[in-house]
């Protein structure tokens, strides 16, 4: 039986190895999915990540739940194991972050609401033969 960490590496590995054109095409694809699904239609506030490098591009989903009027809140990272979420208005409030990744501009941290969110949407590198989200490994979303 493979460690979470050697189910890590496998998934990080095929996340790498695809092409950029296959990368869009899966990204638009799960954006479709998750759009069709009640849970998307009857949310009103949302947590979710900014996709960056190999991950999932979530651009076109943050974009339709601004348009939709929902209210977004994304993670910005504090340091090696705190992040925060604060919510955002516009694309144009994301700054880059720690880690290179899109984040709320410090101004936008400063406005920290009460968002209790109806979806959650969680980077993973991969699933396990179980269903289970195997993450970066820095283990912020399992704080």
């Amino acid at each position: 039986m493979k460690s979470k960490s050697d189910w890590r590496k496998l998934a990080a590995g095929r996340r790498k190895s695809m092409r950029d054109t296959e990368r869009t095409e899966a990204s638009a694809l799960i954006a479709q999915r998750l759009f069709s699904l009640d849970t998307w239609k009857q949310a009103s506030e949302i947590y979710m990540y900014c996709g960056y490098k190999d991950e999932v591009r979530t651009g076109e989903i943050l974009k339709r739940a601004l348009m939709e009027g929902k209210r977004v809140a994304v993670p910005r990272v504090l340091n090696e194991k705190d992040m925060v979420f604060a919510e955002i208005s516009s694309e144009d409030e994301l700054d880059t972050g720690m880690f290179g990744i899109p984040e709320p501009s410090a101004e936008a941290v400063g406005r920290v609401t009460d968002i209790t969110p109806d979806l959650i949407i969680v980077p993973c590198v991969g699933i396990d033969t179980g269903g289970n989200r195997i993450g970066h490994g820095r283990g912020y979303y399992d704080r």
